[in-house]
């Protein structure tokens, strides 16, 4: 691997002789299977011996918190400040630390304290930044995940310090929960299973958590046709439109939203988005004037 990734025999030799090289190497191992380019995993590299040395790690097992990284990295960048000097020397910081994070969460050396929500806030950012490159999913979907997760987690670190340790019945638990004490009916239930499945199989590739686990999420049944709404009746429809039959503007514009409603099923928020010119208004609304409203059978 630093073969290939450094020409100087130098620099080689002093990635190879310095403290946990195994855990260096197998992580960048990882990186290199999830897709890094040799451009992206040299700079890595030298940032992982960095960080070696300021946190000074040893080759014990002994886990790291988060804030104990921070000021590591705050503390050499206020001795060296030359190396955060640009514009973007705060974004280097957290960059930095952020791959400190990483690196740590991969070699189960993590301590999470229950009332710091940074750390495991790096699980949501990376699964975030996948399921936006790998998967394309729109940014509403991404939110939406992403809250789930967020309070999922929150709901765990409360008892745990490692994602490593948890188990199938504990996610259930967690998933169980928003229908019990949060009153979550079954479609909400199962959209907030789907968020965590989709975690779980992100963090069995991190190696985050055992594997498995994704593949035995279960989230409850939902019904055919259960999560549509109640309507009105045709004859009640019928009355509502014939309230906005007048020459003002404002029936003109009532009468042409329910049309849309009730014709072609259009939806609030798509409605509140048109926009016409009152010429327009005006033939649309003498069109649907002359619409035949069918005839619906009730029995």
């Amino acid at each position: 691997m630093f073969d290939r990734l450094f020409l100087r025999h130098q620099t080689r030799e002093r990635h190879i002789t310095s403290p946990l090289f195994q855990e260096r190497l197998d992580y960048l191992q990882h990186c290199a299977e999830e897709g890094y380019a040799p451009t992206t995993l040299r700079p890595l590299a030298t940032d992982l011996l960095l960080i070696q040395n300021l946190l000074g790690l040893p080759e014990s097992s002994q886990k790291i918190e988060p804030a104990t990284v921070r000021a590591a990295i705050d503390k050499w960048a206020t001795r060296e400040p030359k190396y955060f000097s640009h514009k973007n020397g705060r974004r280097c910081r957290e960059n930095l630390r952020q791959r400190a994070i990483r690196w740590l969460l991969y070699m189960d050396r993590l301590q999470i304290s229950r009332s710091d929500t940074s750390a495991y806030s790096v699980f949501i950012e990376d699964c975030a930044g996948y399921t936006r490159q790998q998967r394309g999913l729109s940014e509403e979907t991404i939110k939406g995940r992403c809250w789930c997760v967020e309070d999922f987690l929150r709901w765990f670190f409360r008892d745990h310090l490692s994602l490593s340790d948890i188990t199938i019945a504990e996610i259930d638990e967690g998933i169980a929960r928003k229908g019990r004490d949060h009153g979550y009916v079954r479609t909400s239930v199962k959209v907030y299973a789907s968020g965590i499945r989709a975690f779980f199989r992100h963090a069995e590739r991190k190696g985050w958590c055992r594997r498995g686990l994704a593949a035995v999420i279960e989230s409850p049944r939902v019904y055919q046709h259960e999560g549509l709404p109640s309507v009105p009746s045709w004859d009640d429809v019928q009355r509502v439109i014939a309230t906005t039959e007048g020459g003002r503007p404002k029936d003109l514009r009532d009468r042409a939203m329910l049309l849309l409603f009730a014709v072609y099923g259009m939806r609030s928020g798509e409605v509140r988005y048109l926009t016409m010119t009152p010429e327009l208004l005006q033939q649309a609304s003498a069109r649907f004037a002359t619409y035949a409203f069918p005839e619906v059978s009730h029995g």
